[in-house]
């Protein structure tokens, strides 16, 4: 796919235009750092102690904005994601992978995060910052990217600094908080076929102030919408041949033997194996000829239909389907998101400065369809009477005795649709400081508050749980069986019928039988909107101090200690009581949870050797005892969310004897006690086969390897 960028000249005016001055000024202090290295002291992330320079016993990667600029990068999630030690389940071109964080990028250092959580720590200059989504894991967009010094990535040792929720490594984005003048920039992208629009803007302002210029202040913004572009089949010629690789199971059956082809099969066209207007498998009785067939479009007739071969999960290789294996999921989402920053440094003496931050990101995402393999479907097939009214003469024909509907997908009758809005605020505020001539200190406090919402569209109300209403649905007959011409109505509201029942109550009878039969009124019945509402705040407290102790043999020894406390808050609920159905539904968020965590650390630095020692509170132990004592049942959540208050005491040596050796000796408590898991495919609670999650129920140490934060 080629990039074509048509808005480059309207950049180039802009900068030219409005930078000169803030361009000269820029180069100059980049000049006078390289010239005069020694002169800026710099906290290397993962370690925590300071050096001059970019000098690192851990293996540190650092991009600065001059490399941002020259790539033409808009974003910190861009700039993360070219680095190979990044291999994220979200970017912005994510189209909701399990129907949640659509759009959202989100750091994965060396593959390390479980699908549910996270083991990558992203700070912003080197302070924590809220979670954007359940698992922990923060959003990279939210930094305006023209604000952004430089980014860092460390993907060793981090966890000895910063604990468990950095044992794949840290993210820590850099502001340059000495930026003179204005900046900004234009553009826009759209793909050579002419789809994918790709508007961005961004702006930043700094300057000094008061004596001798001594206090600065920034402002940024950011901007961006990307347009979506749908499904790969339906948008590029070179995708609607469908290849794909295809398993073949008995390709050594007999033993020994085979049939002649390997285990895995290249080939072309990648089918679903399911009918865009639906199959029915016909049931055994006289007259009929068992086997399956397709509906034609308008559902008035069968024809037989011919399988895929190798035959997987949701895709085989040929067959009579008319749905491509890549019909149903969009190349990329839509997205649109602005960002705002505000950063003051007031200088009270030489040696006391105070610091104030504001940041607020908002962001709305959609995708249609939703992730196609997660969209409308049907089950493995669902049993369709004999006497059902929208049989016609001619399936009955065929199928005299009934037989079951397989429909996984309806992309021409309805399609499901996931949007997500994400909002962060946060505040920072603190001091930094020097105690004598070697000493320096800081102090800060932060909170941040994050609201996400998101909603699955035209979600199937299913075949199990109290509220059946795809099944009642499909069961359609007449009101009077001896009448023809009497209403059609839902089985399941005719008193007396052996599959009454009066939840039914406003049933409207659904044909999708073909794809021209479906009212809006039945498709309304079925498919409802599946909702989740997160709120999360975060407030924490740090204090540090750092010095070089000494002079060894190959450069400084450098010393730090500090101290940090951090409260977490979760509620996520999902409109429940306005949807008594909802336990019904095909896809599921779960069900509503809440938490409150507490964590303090204390941190040392001295040389000593690397040891790690984690210690869990009474609660915890005791919960886990109680577990393994009833091996038929996990605790109830309600138990674990008793273990509120929890100690993350981490007393962390790190010595730097030489510029190339670095030994820590943490020492941290970090017991956990976090929502419920998702089940596979982003949800938990019914998932597609009919298999029940628990929802309500998690061993604290499934709990934990699911959330680390």
């Amino acid at each position: 796919m080629s990039i074509r960028r048509t808005g480059r000249s309207v950049r180039r005016s802009v900068i030219r235009s409005s930078v000169v001055l803030a361009s000269v000024a820029t180069t100059a202090q980049l000049a006078y750092g390289q010239n005069q290295p020694s002169s800026e002291e710099i906290i290397v992330t993962g370690s925590r102690v300071s050096h001059s320079g970019f000098d690192s016993a851990q293996p540190l990667t650092t991009i600065d904005e001059n490399q941002i600029q020259n790539l033409g990068i808009t974003n910190v999630g861009d700039v993360v994601r070219t680095m190979p030690q990044n291999t994220p389940f979200f970017t912005e071109t994510n189209v909701g992978f399990g129907n949640f964080n659509v759009g959202s990028q989100l750091a994965n250092l060396r593959g390390l995060n479980p699908f549910f959580g996270t083991r990558t720590l992203t700070l912003v200059d080197t302070k924590r910052v809220v979670p954007t989504s359940e698992s922990g894991a923060v959003d990279l967009t939210l930094i305006p990217s023209m604000l952004v010094g430089r980014t860092e990535v460390v993907t060793g040792g981090a966890s000895a600094a910063y604990g468990s929720d950095a044992i794949a490594g840290v993210v820590n984005v850099i502001l340059n908080k000495k930026l003179e003048g204005f900046k900004a920039q234009i553009d826009y992208g759209e793909t050579s076929a002419g789809d994918g629009g790709d508007t961005h803007g961004s702006f930043a302002w700094g300057t000094g102030f008061g004596e001798n210029d001594k206090n600065h202040i920034i402002v940024g913004a950011e901007y961006q919408k990307q347009d979506i572009i749908g499904p790969c089949s339906k948008t590029r010629d070179w995708c609607k041949e469908a290849w794909g690789t295809f398993t073949n199971t008995g390709f050594n059956t007999p033993a020994g033997v085979g049939n002649g082809l390997p285990n895995f099969v290249v080939g072309s066209p990648g089918k679903f194996p399911t009918s865009a207007t639906g199959l029915f498998n016909v049931a055994p009785s006289a007259g009929a000829t068992p086997g399956t067939y397709q509906f034609n479009p308008t559902g008035t007739a069968l024809s037989p239909y011919t399988q895929a071969r190798f035959p997987g999960a949701f895709a085989g290789l040929g067959g009579d389907g008319t749905l491509l294996a890549y019909d149903l999921s969009s190349v990329r989402p839509q997205v649109e998101r602005y960002t705002t920053l505000a950063h003051a440094d007031f200088a009270f003496t030489d040696d006391l400065t105070f610091f104030a931050e504001f940041a607020y990101a908002h962001s709305d995402s959609l995708n249609d369809p939703a992730n196609g393999a997660l969209g409308p479907f049907i089950g493995a097939g669902q049993a369709i009477a004999a006497d059902n009214a929208y049989l016609t003469p001619a399936i009955k024909a065929v199928a005299p005795n009934g037989g079951s509907l397989l429909r996984v997908f309806l992309p021409d009758v309805i399609s499901a649709r996931n949007t997500t809005q994400n909002t962060t605020q946060r505040f920072v505020t603190g001091l930094d400081g020097k105690l004598g001539e070697k000493w320096t200190w800081d102090a800060y406090y932060q909170h941040g508050e994050n609201e996400n919402h998101q909603q699955l569209i035209n979600n199937a109300v299913g075949t199990g749980g109290p509220f059946p209403f795809l099944l009642w649905a499909l069961d359609a007959v007449h009101q009077n069986p001896a009448d023809p011409n009497s209403p059609i109505v839902c089985r399941a509201t005719i008193p007396g019928s052996p599959t009454f029942n009066p939840n039914a109550a406003g049933c409207t009878p659904l044909n999708i039988f073909g794809n021209t039969n479906a009212s809006p009124a039945a498709l309304q019945y079925v498919f409802r909107t599946l909702h989740e509402d997160a709120k999360t705040k975060e407030d924490s407290l740090g204090v540090n101090f750092r010095s070089t102790i000494g002079q060894g043999w190959a450069g400084p020894i450098s010393f730090a200690t500090g101290l940090e406390w951090r409260k977490d808050t979760s509620d996520v609920t999902h409109q429940i009581p306005s949807q008594p159905w909802y336990s019904s539904y095909v896809l599921s968020y779960g069900l509503d949870r809440g938490q409150h965590r507490r964590a303090r650390s204390l941190w040392r630095s001295e040389r000593a050797d690397v040891e790690e020692v984690q210690h869990r509170l009474r609660g915890a132990r005791d919960a886990e005892r109680r577990y393994e004592q009833n091996q038929h049942g996990p605790i109830e959540l309600a138990q674990l969310q008793q273990l509120e208050g929890f100690r993350h005491l981490r007393r962390g040596p790190v010595a730097a004897p030489t510029g190339n050796v670095v030994a820590r000796r943490p020492r941290s408590g970090v017991p956990r006690a976090v929502p419920a898991a998702r089940g596979p495919s982003g949800h938990s609670g019914r998932v597609p086969g009919g298999h029940q999650q628990s929802v309500e129920r998690q061993h604290p140490r499934a709990v934990h390897e699911h959330h680390g934060r």
